[in-house]
């Protein structure tokens, strides 16, 4: 499977091509692909502490893949990584078997954000084959 997460304009903010000319909705993946730094004053809206005020459960799939992921990369933090391989990849089930080396080609995966992906879908396969335990309590 081959999937491109890198529509023009991330492209062009990849290789540090000036793209703060460019309208935000030239972002095929929806969010304004000019890189900037996160706004501390939003830090409560950060996925690691709404995780800790609301719950894993009230988390998107975006904010998800962002706590794996950890950290953004030069086109932008670990949410908009997250959106774009998301995107990139059509779904979660897309993107959990989307191999370790096809990972490290997308720009801002490097070889650690892609075996935590990996190990993280991993993790999930594995509970998910787990027999359950007669009388133990599905949540």
């Amino acid at each position: 499977m081959t999937f491109d997460v890198r529509p023009p304009i991330l492209a062009a903010t990849c290789e540090g091509g000036d793209v703060s000319h460019l309208p935000a909705e030239q972002s095929e993946c929806g969010i304004d692909a000019r890189p900037k730094a996160p706004n501390p004053l939003d830090r409560a809206d950060w996925p690691r502490q709404r995780l800790a005020r609301d719950g894993v459960d009230r988390l998107s799939l975006e904010d998800l893949v962002a706590l794996v992921l950890r950290s953004g990369a030069r086109l932008g933090d670990a949410r908009m990584v997250a959106r774009c391989l998301l995107d990139g990849a059509g779904n979660l089930l897309r993107l959990a078997e989307t191999p370790l080396v096809e990972l490290e080609r997308v720009p801002g995966i490097g070889s650690a954000k892609a075996a935590s992906l990996v190990a993280a879908f991993e993790l999930g396969r594995r509970l998910a084959s787990t027999p359950l335990v007669r009388g133990q309590a599905i949540r």
